[in-house]
Formats: structure tokens, sequence, C-alpha cells
């Protein structure tokens, strides 16, 4: 299992060997719900839950397609390596601001997921370098 997020009445969490995100009830973790599966993505490293548009952010260790977001089993949404080269973990913020950090180059990323102009300049900038 990699990636765990809650919000006030669930728990989130993802599952690798099933491929797919889970939903509890919190705090006792009870009713356990696949919310959406991840159709072709192994391995998951992380997960983030937009609590406004439902989707569930993942954080892979793909090739092409690092993070993604799902909703009712679909994949919804892609940023590629030319945003982001490495993804390992992913958060949201309570504006929808979505963060990203990359090990391999020690970088966090703040990522407007919603914004128009999808060029990395404009919707991808290093927030925060773990070398400062």
């Amino acid at each position: 299992m990699t990636g765990l997020c809650a919000d006030a009445t669930y728990l989130y969490l993802s599952s690798t060997a099933q491929k797919c995100c889970y939903r509890y009830v919190a705090p006792a973790l009870t009713s356990r719900y696949c919310i959406t599966t991840y159709a072709g993505l192994y391995p998951t490293r992380d997960i983030a839950r937009d609590s406004s548009s439902g989707w569930v952010w993942v954080a892979a260790s793909s090739s092409s397609y690092p993070v993604r977001a799902y909703k009712s089993s679909a994949c919804q949404y892609v940023i590629g390596t030319d945003v982001v080269p490495y993804a390992y973990g992913v958060a949201i913020d309570d504006e929808g601001n979505l963060y990203i950090s990359d090990t391999v180059n020690d970088v966090i990323y703040h990522v407007d997921p919603y914004e128009t102009g999808l060029e990395t300049s404009t919707w991808a900038q290093i927030k925060f370098s773990l070398e400062e």
C-alpha cells in the first residue's frame, strides 16, 4: 500500500496490489469502498484527493506520465514528464492547488491543475528547493 490522505469523514488509501483507491469511514476504518481504479498505472507512490472535484491525484513511477487524476475509474487528467520529470508525493491545499515532490531533483512543484495554458512555464513552478 502507498499513499494516504484524509478529509473530515473519510480516509483514502492507495493499494498497489489492487491498483485502486479505497475509501474508509474514519476514524473507525470501516466500510471499505473502492472509489476508483488505476487502469494501466503501476506502481503508485502517493495520492491526494481534491474534495471539490472528487479527483484522486496519483503519483506513480511512470516514465511518461508520473502524475494522473482519476475519478470513477477513468483517467481524467495527466501531467507529463515535460512538466514534472519525477513525482513521488502529491498533496492538495484548500484552494485546490496541487503540490508534487520530485525526489530526484530535490524540488517541490506548485501546480495549478486547472490552468488553461498548459505549459511548464505557466503552471508548474519550482516552489521550494530542498537544497536551499
